[in-house]
């Protein structure tokens, strides 16, 4: 028996020193130096720069359309970004429409991805406190996703 408690002591001491983790909802969940990544975002975050807020495309830049858009470190929001050509080069849950990235039309919840609602005839991401807050997803970093986040190393 005390062997079988070693083992498990070393290995979970192992797994910090390694890194692995299971998932997270927020920084917290991490080691030493990591932050939580949302799932279809892309690490490391501490370099992100947010899309400048707009309300309207005379607030942008030339070249640049206001639009839905998210990125490492804001949630799905109005900010300038470059104009799309087809719905991939927008986040999830919107659809280009006029070189635009909009929310995605929809009637109710289930017309959205996992962690997006429909607010108002248009898919959008959801804000959260908890996992059940999110219809069969997880709350990462105050908002809603179809997983859990994962631990990655915080670059100064």
């Amino acid at each position: 028996m005390r062997q079988a408690s070693l083992f498990i002591t070393s290995l979970a001491a192992l797994s910090s020193m390694t890194g692995c983790h299971a998932g997270c909802h927020r920084d917290g969940d991490c080691g030493n130096n990591e932050v939580c990544v949302a799932p279809g975002h892309s690490p490391p975050v501490s370099q992100c720069i947010a899309p400048p807020p707009c309300q309207s495309d005379a607030d942008c830049e030339a070249g640049s359309n206001c639009a839905l858009a998210e990125s490492d470190c804001t949630r799905l929001g109005l900010g300038c970004r470059p104009p799309c050509m087809a719905d991939a080069d927008c986040a999830e849950g919107t659809v280009c429409t006029n070189q635009h990235c909009v929310g995605r039309p929809c009637m109710t919840a289930s017309d959205c991805p996992s962690g997006l609602g429909c607010v108002a005839g248009a898919c959008a991401r959801l804000a959260c406190a908890a996992d059940g807050d999110c219809p069969g997803g997880a709350c990462v970093n105050g908002a809603c996703y179809s997983s859990l986040g994962t631990c990655d190393v915080a670059l100064p």
